[in-house]
């Protein structure tokens, strides 16, 4: 029922002046089909996507191309997987259209590009050793944008093994070449990210103890950069109604340029080396304490530091960006960034009759996470300054006549067979 911006505003919330209507209209249709062999083994997937934009106000996406009225676009999957027997695997095909209005979907892929990649792998289902069963996998992926621009490959080998103590581990080692990404400078000039190397790993304790640890690690190098990822989880179930989940995740990301603005009035990109740090927390708890009264409650603190060091400058009027083109810029000054943030839901249900709930909802949001008084180090003690949007809410739903429906229900169930 969109009909543009009311009196005495000129402008849609985006700022811009309308076609017809601010907001736009999608239109959605999709397709798709799966083939089973009568074993099981062998299994066959395709899906054909289309979407069709209808009024509202142009959109830019960071890729540089403009989403507008009448645009349409779509996507095509096809895959095909052998799931059983000792040799594994899948092959899979992936077209991301231009013009497809992703957000409509409920999903954002990247879009402008295929994808395929090939996974094969070798499985021992029968208990050797310390080990209860693994698999070898080997996995090779292939993206390029539709221009035919390599954006982004990569060749993994990993391992995987659950052993007699029910703990699981995996472990992987890859190498991802160099690629042109053309959303890193928020046009869809190609800019060249350089290659890495990297390795994974995780171990998991047995699911079955009421006690359950779980650790990944990853590290990754590329030239002149790296970056080293942490997450661990702890998961208590000491009763059964109870369930608690710990979490700690962490970030170290250094030396990789990346883009900080454009410098439209004097025609440049400007380009830095990051170095980021991050650290986050949550708390996740989950308590039936009746059949018919249950909580949960959801707690997330996160900061992040990130500095851009060593400028660099490249014209916007090329076509392709390349890391060895860059000019340095030895006059900039550092840029220097910081976020705080804490998110928290509570949420209580209960079922007062049979059928018939009243929740309660509790919900902390950050409304800006940036600290502009941030100092250069990870800090947590000026969460509770910073902007916050709070949630209260009741909602509740009655089913009627559902004590009739189940006295009636008792009454036949009880009634001798004629």
């Amino acid at each position: 029922f969109d009909q543009g911006p009311r009196t005495p505003w000129a402008a849609c919330p985006d700022g811009q002046a309308p076609t017809r209507t601010c907001f736009a209209d999608t239109h959605v249709l999709s397709g798709d089909a799966r083939i089973r062999s009568k074993t099981g083994m062998w299994v066959g997937t395709a899906q054909l996507l289309g979407t069709f934009r209808v009024g509202g106000t142009p959109e830019t996406g960071i890729d540089g191309n403009t989403l507008a009225p009448g645009d349409r676009g779509g996507a095509a999957l096809a895959l095909i997987e052998k799931t059983g027997g000792r040799l594994i695997g899948a092959l899979r095909y992936e077209w991301d259209g231009r013009d497809a209005d992703w957000n409509a979907t409920g999903f954002l892929p990247q879009p402008n590009r295929h994808a395929a990649r090939l996974g094969l792998a070798v499985q021992n289902l029968t208990p050797h050793g310390p080990v209860l069963e693994d698999r070898w996998q080997l996995e090779v992926y292939e993206r390029l944008t539709l221009d035919g621009l390599p954006n982004g490959s990569g060749y993994q080998l990993n391992y995987r093994a659950r052993t007699r103590r029910f703990w699981q581990t995996f472990t992987e080692v890859h190498l991802r070449p160099s690629f042109l990404d053309i959303r890193e400078l928020r046009d869809g000039t190609p800019f060249q990210r350089a290659g890495l190397v990297g390795l994974e790993q995780e171990f998991t304790t047995d699911s079955r103890k009421p006690v359950i640890g779980d650790l990944v690690g990853a590290w990754q190098q590329r030239r002149g950069s790296y970056r080293l990822d942490a997450d661990f989880n702890l998961d208590i179930n000491l009763r059964e109604a109870l369930q608690l989940r710990l979490g700690v995740t962490g970030t170290l990301d250094r030396g990789e340029v990346r883009w900080t603005e454009t410098d439209a009035d004097n025609g440049l990109f400007r380009l830095a080396r990051l170095d980021a740090r991050a650290l986050g927390l949550l708390l996740r708890v989950n308590y039936t304490i009746t059949s018919r009264l249950e909580l949960q409650a959801y707690t997330q603190v996160f900061g992040a530091v990130t500095d851009y060091n060593d400028a660099f400058t490249a014209p916007v009027d090329r076509d392709r960006v390349f890391l060895n083109g860059l000019a340095r810029n030895p006059g900039a000054a550092p840029i220097h960034e910081g976020e705080a943030l804490v998110a928290a839901n509570v949420f209580l249900r209960w079922e007062y009759s049979r059928g018939s709930n009243v929740w309660l909802v509790f919900a902390r949001n950050q409304l800006d996470a940036s600290d502009p008084m941030s100092t250069g180090r990870l800090s947590f003690y000026r969460l509770g300054s910073l902007p916050a949007s709070y949630l209260f809410m009741v909602k509740t739903t009655v089913l009627i006549g559902a004590s009739k429906a189940l006295a009636d229900r008792r009454r036949k169930s009880r009634a001798p067979p004629s």
